[in-house]
C-alpha cells in the first residue's frame, strides 16, 4: 500500500518499460485572488518544506515539515494581541491580509524501469534478391524467400513531363535476429537518457534535481531499475479567505 500517490503512468519504448509514480498528492486546483481580497498561500503539491520567504502574512510551517495540497504555508490571518488598555474586543481577535511570498519544497519522484536483459539486433546475412518496379508497382509478383528481410529502393528514372514514368530497383536482403546480452553500462545509459527526458518533459522549468539514486536488480531475463529523484520545486498558490462578518471568523480558520 502506497500513500500520497496521485497517479501512476506506464510507457513502453522498445525493450524498456517505464513506470512513473508521482507522490505529489491530489492535484490542487489553482485559483487567482484579487489584491483587495484576503488570502493565504497554500501548498499546491505535497513535499517537505525547504524554505519560506513571507512578504506579507505569517509563516505557519517549519523547514522540513511535510505538507500536502491545501495546507497553509503563509497565513493571511493575523492574530491581534491584547491592547495595553485591557482586553481586546473579542469580535476583533484577528485581521486579514493578502498573503504574499515564496516557498519551495523537496519533492520525491520515483521512476521504475523494466528492461529486457537481451537486446535484439538485426544483422544482414549477405543473401539478397532484386526486383524492378514501374510507377511503384513491381513488374513481376515476387514471393520473398526470407523469413525476415529489409528492403532498399533506388530510383533509376523519374519524370512526368508528358507521361508519368518512375523506374525503381528494389533490393531485398535477408536479415537474421541476434540476441545480445545488455551490459550494465548500456542499461544505465538507457535509463539516464530516459530520466533526462522525463525531467525535461514532466518537471517545471525551475525545478532542481538535488539527489538521484539508481538501484538495479536482475530477475531471469528482466532488469529492474528503481530511480529516486529528490527535486526542489516552487510550491504555493493563493487561496481566498472567506470571512464570516457575523462572528468575524474565517472559513479557513474554522477548518483548521
Amino acid at each position: 500500500k502506497f500513500e500520497n500517490i496521485s497517479w501512476i503512468g506506464i510507457r513502453f519504448k522498445g525493450n524498456l518499460a517505464q513506470v512513473t509514480i508521482a507522490e505529489s498528492g491530489v492535484p490542487y486546483k489553482k485559483t487567482g485572488v484579487t489584491k483587495n481580497k484576503p488570502c493565504s498561500i497554500v501548498a499546491d503539491k505535497a513535499g517537505y518544506i525547504n524554505s519560506v520567504d513571507p512578504e506579507e502574512g505569517m509563516r505557519v510551517v517549519e523547514d522540513g515539515q511535510y505538507v500536502k495540497p491545501g495546507d497553509v504555508i503563509i497565513s493571511g490571518i493575523i492574530p491581534l494581541e491584547k491592547t495595553t488598555y485591557g482586553e481586546a474586543d473579542q469580535t476583533e481577535n484577528e485581521s486579514y491580509v493578502h498573503a504574499a511570498g515564496s516557498a519551495d519544497a523537496r519533492i520525491p519522484v520515483r521512476l521504475n524501469y523494466y528492461v529486457s536483459a537481451y537486446e535484439s539486433i538485426g544483422e544482414k546475412t549477405g543473401r539478397r534478391i532484386f526486383t524492378i518496379s514501374v510507377n511503384d508497382k513491381e513488374l513481376m509478383s515476387t514471393i520473398c524467400p526470407y523469413e525476415i528481410s529489409s528492403v532498399r529502393t533506388f530510383t533509376i528514372l523519374n519524370f512526368a513531363k508528358y507521361i508519368r514514368f518512375k523506374l525503381q530497383l528494389n533490393v531485398i536482403e535477408e536479415v537474421t535476429i541476434l540476441q545480445h546480452k545488455m551490459t550494465d553500462k548500456q542499461v544505465k545509459e538507457l535509463v539516464i537518457n530516459e530520466i533526462q527526458k522525463y525531467v525535461k518533459e514532466k518537471l517545471p522549468d525551475n525545478a532542481q534535481i538535488l539527489n538521484k539514486s539508481l538501484n538495479f536488480a536482475r530477475e531471469k531475463n528482466i532488469i529492474y531499475i528503481g530511480v529516486t529523484l529528490e527535486t526542489l520545486q516552487q510550491i504555493g498558490i493563493e487561496e481566498e479567505i472567506i470571512v464570516d462578518k457575523s462572528n468575524r471568523k474565517s472559513e479557513k480558520n474554522d477548518n483548521q
